[in-house]
């Protein structure tokens, strides 16, 4: 059985893919190989005499805008991994400073970034470069994924020699737990709210971005980064 790692921003879809890919073919997702899932793939010196483990990477992305406002409601919940300076609204969130840390580690370090974007350019610049420069990893967007499921993990599948399992194509339904590195049970992916796949697809988020709102975003955003991750023409037709 393959193992595979996964790697991505917080609410970008690392559970989503886990499930996805454990129910339907022969593999095993790991998330904390590198340090952590929703970490910095870290930079190794040579003289270091660390080496890097080796196993393929998933990383999964989502768009900007849609990735902020999934940002913006993970600060509401209460989570201790994500700190803001001011999240009243969304406008003023996107604006303001965001400290990110392990909140399940007390000794955990701390990332500062001035904006949620600057968080959303730098962790994938660091993680598309992986894709690009190590090998042995893909990248897949979120919204593709949702959109045709099994066409997208068909695409790991085939890039890291996967057995399909027997039986249909099936994805989780219903909203994903926040999962454990080994949790790997079925059974216990997901809770019993149903998951709202149209209102990604339907792109409902932009309803809560005003034009100076999606003016300061795309001002901000990394283009070169946008076109790396394959972003430029959905987002130009969103906008």
């Amino acid at each position: 059985m393959k193992h595979l790692c996964v790697l991505g921003m917080f609410r970008s879809g690392t559970n989503f893919i886990r499930a996805a890919m454990e129910l339907n073919y022969d593999c095993r997702i790991k998330y904390d190989v590198f340090g952590w899932k929703h970490g910095f793939y870290p930079i190794l010196n040579k003289g270091s005499g660390i080496v890097y483990p080796d196993d393929e990477v998933i990383f999964i992305t989502k768009n900007p805008f849609s990735s902020l406002h999934s940002l913006y409601k993970y600060s509401m919940t209460g989570q201790p991994n994500m700190i803001s300076e001011n999240k009243q609204s969304l406008k003023e969130f996107i604006r303001s400073p965001l400290n990110i840390r392990d909140g399940g580690n007390p000794n955990s370090v701390e990332y500062y970034f001035s904006s949620p974007v600057d968080f959303w350019n730098s962790m994938n610049w660091n993680l598309e470069s992986v894709v690009s420069r190590r090998g042995r990893a893909i990248h897949i967007q979120y919204e593709k994924l949702l959109d045709g499921p099994e066409r997208e993990t068909a695409k790991i599948a085939a890039a890291f020699g996967l057995a399909r399992k027997d039986g249909d194509f099936s994805v989780p339904e219903t909203r994903m737990k926040n999962l454990g590195n080994n949790q790997h049970n079925p059974a216990n992916f997901t809770q019993q709210v149903k998951f709202d796949a149209d209102a990604v697809k339907e792109l409902s988020y932009m309803s809560h971005y005003d034009q100076e709102d999606r003016k300061f975003v795309l001002d901000r955003v990394s283009a070169k980064l946008i076109e790396k991750l394959g972003y430029s023409s959905s987002l130009a037709e969103i906008l």
